[in-house]
């Protein structure tokens, strides 16, 4: 598994064009792709079709999924189109100040981490180790 991250603090450089761009070309290409959008504006689930007022609904978005006690991904994917799948994200200013508050905790604080093998939480973080 590899992880690809396109991350950059300035707006309007490209990150949701290159992130759409490269998931489609990846699963048309025969890779397996999960996009986690965590842009609260949710431009690159609404550029994969994801419906915002909905999924406003639903809460069933990547902010909420950080939130989750459970920690089961499983909840929040939603399947695109053949090999492409999303954790979507839309504006919730209600997990957005959860997710503030807990950042802003002490480090004694436990900090969410889902690891993808087990889904349980823990108190520290791990550095992933080398390509896979």
């Amino acid at each position: 598994m590899r992880v690809i991250c396109i991350s950059n603090h300035k707006g309007g450089c490209s990150k949701t064009t290159v992130a759409l761009n490269l998931a489609v070309t990846l699963s048309a290409t025969g890779s397996r792709v999960l996009t986690v959008d965590l842009d609260p504006q949710g431009n690159l689930s609404a550029s994969l079709g994801i419906d915002l007022e909905d999924l406003e609904n639903t809460k069933r978005t990547a902010h909420r999924l950080m939130l989750d006690e459970q920690g089961d991904y499983s909840n929040y994917v939603v399947n695109m189109r053949p090999r492409l799948d999303m954790i979507p994200a839309c504006l919730d200013a209600d997990a957005e100040q959860k997710l503030s508050y807990s950042i802003a905790q002490p480090a004694s604080s436990p900090i969410i981490k889902h690891d993808h093998n087990d889904h349980k939480r823990s108190n520290h973080h791990q550095r992933p180790q080398g390509p896979q």
